[in-house]
């Protein structure tokens, strides 16, 4: 009888996101086919990969350069980790349909369990899973079979497993994760270092030291082999996305100008105390809120970054509307309104249909979805230096406990 309440308990949160990406297939993805995102083909992205991948066969690591690569029709310039090309060239590009539906699936399911996780209220955490995967940058990333999804699917995996693995053998997805695209290095080094404490013996935190070293080597050696970092235009959020409005709008103005406005944004939750007094209070944050908030700022901070990447703020929306992780109710709405907005999917319609009126409208509309992202960021990045100032505190060797 309880592993039948623990089975239907399970599919009440994986029905709704799970249903809803199977519905999309069916309907053929009509939000994101009507924003002209899906492109040329479904799984573009993956598609491209897995090409990639029968190049590596041929010309070996040359499909990093776009140099190399631009005589050969079907070679695309290669910019995820080299373990991703070696199982592309392994798999072929014949498994990218099968491919790209299970990882979609796997998505879907893995942010149901969570959300079980997450969440007494069965009706609660089905509609927080269901809000996750309609959120157009989900949409979008799974749509385009970006690799993306597989490092959601690694991080699904790293919090679903909290308290159920050691923090050694959670450190697994997320080093996988980091040989996929290196923005979740920085949690990687974190946790190894938190999973070293709890070690018990000397030859746990030998292999934990390996783990980190061989991924960060091999992690700077994949960094090298690119030429440049992708710049995307209007697709993109990140501290820097607000010098692409003045360009656009052909404003000449000193190059600190554009920075001015995230700063202020960011300083907003500090100017509420409502929202100030909720910050300020760590002792019950949630780890996995923590260690989320750790990639995401790094995202935003490092460089512009594709929309679909905003998949990583649906996951904060999601714990910050955890009860116990005491964060300002207002402001995780205020994030998850601004993970619709700052979508390009608007800009992208309007230029389909051929409206400059809707075209200016859905501009402005991810304006401020920038500016409501800037001041989500601002409470995260709070709550996190927050945390650390009292780790650092209770730590006897690095200052007087309280």
């Amino acid at each position: 009888m309880a592993k039948c309440n623990r089975a239907l308990s399970s599919a009440v949160f994986t029905l709704p996101p799970v249903l809803f990406i199977v519905l999309n297939f069916l309907l053929d993805w009509p939000v994101v086919r009507a924003s002209a995102g899906l492109g040329d083909r479904e799984f573009g992205d993956l598609f491209l990969v897995l090409e990639s991948g029968e190049c590596f066969r041929t010309i070996g690591f040359d499909v990093y350069s776009s140099e190399l690569t631009a005589g050969l029709a079907t070679c695309p310039t290669f910019v995820y980790g080299s373990i991703s090309l070696l199982l592309a060239a392994i798999s072929g590009v014949s498994v990218g349909y099968v491919l790209g539906v299970f990882q979609a699936l796997l998505f879907a399911a893995l942010v149901g369990l969570w959300c079980r996780r997450l969440f007494d209220s069965k009706w609660r955490g089905g509609l927080v899973s269901l809000a996750i995967v309609a959120s157009p940058p989900v949409q979008l990333m799974i749509v385009r079979g970006n690799l993306d999804t597989w490092i959601g699917i690694l991080l699904l995996l790293f919090l679903v497993r909290e308290g159920v693995w050691s923090e050694t053998r959670r450190l697994l997805p997320l080093a996988m994760a980091t040989l996929v695209k290196f923005y979740t290095l920085p949690l990687l080094v974190v946790s190894s270092f938190r999973a070293g404490r709890s070690a018990g013996n000397g030859l746990s935190r030998l292999a934990l030291f390996a783990l980190l070293a061989v991924t960060t080597v091999t992690v700077l050696s994949d960094v090298t082999k690119l030429e440049s970092l992708p710049a995307p235009t209007e697709a993109s959020f990140g501290f820097l996305s607000f010098q692409m409005y003045l360009k656009y709008l052909s404003f000449n103005v000193p190059g600190f100008v554009p920075l001015l406005a995230p700063i202020l944004c960011m300083l907003l939750p500090l100017a509420w105390r409502p929202w100030r007094n909720l910050l300020f209070r760590v002792d019950a944050a949630d780890s996995g809120f923590l260690d989320i908030s750790i990639v995401f700022l790094f995202v935003f901070f490092a460089a512009q970054n594709y929309d679909h990447r905003l998949f990583l703020l649906t996951f904060l929306v999601a714990m910050a509307l955890k009860p116990s992780t005491m964060f300002p109710q207002t402001v995780a709405w205020i994030g998850y309104v601004s993970a619709w907005l700052s979508s390009s999917l608007g800009i992208q319609f309007a230029r389909g249909v051929g409206s400059e009126f809707l075209w200016k409208i859905a501009g402005a509309g991810q304006l401020l979805g920038d500016f409501l992202l800037a001041i989500f960021v601002g409470a995260i990045f709070i709550r996190l230096i927050v945390k650390v100032t009292q780790w650092i505190r209770f730590q006897p060797h690095l200052g007087r406990a309280t």
